[in-house]
C-alpha cells in the first residue's frame, strides 16, 4: 500500500517549511539540507510503506535537527516534531531475512501487540491501542456516544459497559481512561449527574450522618421546646413531664392549654452523650469502602458525563494513534491562550541542549489549587471563562520567553529559561501576589489554596527523564538523554 495521506502531508509540510528558510542565493545549513534530502527521498520512494531502515534514516537527522538550536524557525521544528511522531508509529520490521526453512516470526508489532513471553503466549495490548479500538467501535454506533448506567457496585455508582468490554477494564479505570481521552479533546463531555466521593479512596459509597457539633456523637434525638408564658421559662418538653400532665419545672404550675398557657416555638437536637443542645447538627461522611470518617463538606464531588466523540476521534482512528492528531495544535492552545504540552516537552529539550553547551540554568514549576489538602481538577470543574482568566493572567505576568502549559486535569506547568532558583522565587512572588487578588472557589463556594512546586536544573548533562518526572510524575517516561 502507498504511504498514508497523513504521512505524505506531513512530509510535504516539513519540506516546504525547510525550503521557506532558504534565501535567494543562500544554501541551507548542513543539518537542514540533510533532513531535506532524507524527506524528499522518502516522499519519492515507491515503497509500500517505510520499513525500519527508511524510518531510521529519516528519524536520525530529524531527531538531531530537533535538538539543534535554530532560532526563529519554529514552523520547521513543529513540522519535524509532528513527522517524527508519525514515522515512529510505523512498524519496525526485522531487517534480517530468515534462513531457508526457518519460520518467520509473526509481525506482532504491526498489530500493536507484544508477546509477554509467558507460557500461554498471551498477547498484551497497550492502553493506547485499546483506546483507539474503542473509538473505532464507538464511531460505528448510532448514536455514537457513551452513556452511564447506574450501578451501586461501581466506584462512582455509574458504569459504561460498552467501553469496559472493549477497554478490558473495570468501571473505575474505564472512567479514568474516558476522562483522559476527554482531556485530549477526543471526547466531548455532557454532564448527567454528580456524586460525592470519599476524599481518601475516591469512591461514592458514603454514609452521610448527623453528628453532635461538640463531641461528634451520632447518638442524637430531636425534642420540642416549651415556653411557659407565666414565668417565661423555656426548656425541653421532657422537663415539663410526659403525657397530658405538664408542669413548669421552674414555678411548678400546671400547663393546661397550648397557646394560652404555653407554646412550642421550635424543635432542637439533643446529644445523648454530652447533653448539648443545638439547632443544626454537623454532617459527617463515613466511607463504607475504606471506613474513613470526615466532615461532609470534605467529600468532593465527581461529575458523571456522557461522552461523545469529537472530530479528533475520527483523526485518531484514521492515524491509529492518539498523539499528533492536529499539526496546527502542536504549539498553541488557542482556547486557553497557552502553549501545548507537546511544545513544552520540545522546548525542554532545547533548554537541556543550551544547558549542556552554555551552563545556563533553567527552572520549571507547577501550579495547582487545593481544598483540604486535595488537589482540585480545575480543567474539569472550572468554567471555560475562569480557566481563561487564570491562564491569561499567568501568561501576561511572565517574561516573553517563559511558557505556561496545561500538564493534566489539575496542574499548570511553567518553563522559565535562564532562570535560577533566585529568579524562580521572584516569579513566584509576582504570580502569587496576583493570584491572591483573584478569587478561586469550587462549586460549593469553598476558597481554593494555590500551591507552587519548583525545580531548578543546572547540571550540564541533566537527563530529560528527571525533568519529565518532576512535571509528569504519573506518566511513563520514555526516551533518553538529550
Amino acid at each position: 500500500m502507498p504511504l498514508p495521506r497523513a504521512t505524505q502531508s506531513l512530509l510535504q509540510q516539513s519540506i516546504d517549511a525547510i525550503e521557506a528558510c532558504r534565501g535567494i542565493d543562500d544554501d541551507l545549513p548542513e543539518m537542514e539540507q540533510r533532513v531535506l534530502d532524507a524527506l524528499s527521498d522518502l516522499l519519492a520512494s515507491d515503497l509500500g510503506g517505510p520499513d525500519a531502515e527508511d524510518v531510521g534514516r529519516v528519524l536520525d537527522p530529524v531527531a538531531r535537527a530537533l535538538e539543534s538550536e535554530v532560532e526563529d524557525q519554529r514552523s520547521v521544528t513543529a513540522s519535524l516534531q509532528a513527522l517524527s511522531d508519525e514515522l515512529a508509529t510505523w512498524p519496525h520490521r526485522d531487517r534480517r531475512k530468515p534462513a531457508e526453512g526457518e519460520p518467520q516470526e509473526p509481525q506482532a508489532a504491526a498489530a500493536g501487540v507484544v508477546d509477554d513471553g509467558g507460557d500461554d503466549g498471551e498477547e498484551l495490548v497497550s492502553d493506547a491501542t485499546r483506546s483507539v479500538k474503542l473509538l473505532k467501535a464507538l464511531l460505528s454506533k448510532n448514536p455514537a456516544r457513551l452513556e452511564p448506567e447506574l450501578d451501586a457496585t461501581a466506584p462512582l455508582g455509574h458504569r459504561y459497559p460498552f467501553a469496559e468490554e472493549i477497554l478490558e477494564m473495570g468501571p473505575g479505570p474505564t472512567v479514568k481512561t474516558l476522562e483522559e481521552l476527554s482531556d485530549l479533546g477526543v471526547f466531548q463531555r455532557t454532564l448527567v449527574n454528580r456524586v460525592h466521593v470519599c476524599s481518601s479512596c475516591d469512591e461514592c459509597h458514603i454514609n452521610f450522618r448527623e453528628e453532635c457539633p461538640r463531641c461528634d456523637s451520632i447518638d442524637l434525638k430531636v425534642e420540642r421546646v416549651l415556653h411557659h408564658f407565666r414565668c417565661g421559662y423555656t426548656g425541653l418538653e421532657s422537663e415539663f413531664g410526659s403525657g397530658v400532665e405538664l408542669s413548669c419545672p421552674k414555678c411548678r404550675r400546671e400547663l393546661f392549654q397550648l397557646g394560652q398557657d404555653f407554646d412550642r416555638p421550635h424543635e432542637t437536637y439533643v446529644c445523648k452523650q454530652c447533653e448539648s443542645l443545638f439547632e443544626e447538627p454537623h454532617i459527617g461522611a463515613q466511607c463504607l469502602s475504606c471506613e474513613k470518617v470526615s466532615a461532609g463538606h470534605e467529600a468532593p464531588q465527581r461529575a458523571i458525563h456522557t461522552y461523545s466523540p469529537t472530530p479528533l476521534a475520527n483523526r485518531a482512528v484514521e492515524l491509529g494513534r492518539l498523539t499528533g492528531l492536529e499539526v496546527d495544535s502542536i504549539l498553541y492552545d488557542a482556547e486557553l491562550k497557552i502553549a501545548t504540552r507537546d511544545f513544552l516537552e520540545f522546548e525542554i529539550k532545547r533548554e537541556l541542549v543550551r544547558l549542556s553547551r552554555h551552563a545556563t540554568a533553567f527552572s520549571t514549576a507547577t501550579i495547582s489549587f487545593e481544598l483540604h489538602d486535595r488537589t482540585v481538577p480545575i480543567f474539569r470543574d472550572w468554567t471555560a471563562s475562569t480557566l481563561r482568566e487564570l491562564c491569561v493572567m499567568l501568561a501576561s505576568s511572565l517574561r516573553s520567553l517563559d511558557l505556561v502549559t496545561r500538564l493534566d486535569a489539575a496542574r499548570l506547568g511553567i518553563l522559565m529559561p535562564e532562570a535560577d532558583a533566585a529568579g524562580a522565587s521572584i516569579v513566584r512572588r509576582r504570580l502569587f501576589a496576583q493570584l491572591h487578588e483573584m478569587s478561586f472557589v469550587d462549586r460549593s463556594g469553598n476558597d481554593l489554596v494555590p500551591t507552587w512546586t519548583v525545580a531548578t536544573w543546572s547540571e550540564r548533562r541533566q537527563p530529560i527523564e528527571e525533568v519529565k518526572r518532576f512535571l509528569f510524575p504519573d506518566s511513563e517516561l520514555q526516551g533518553g538523554d538529550v
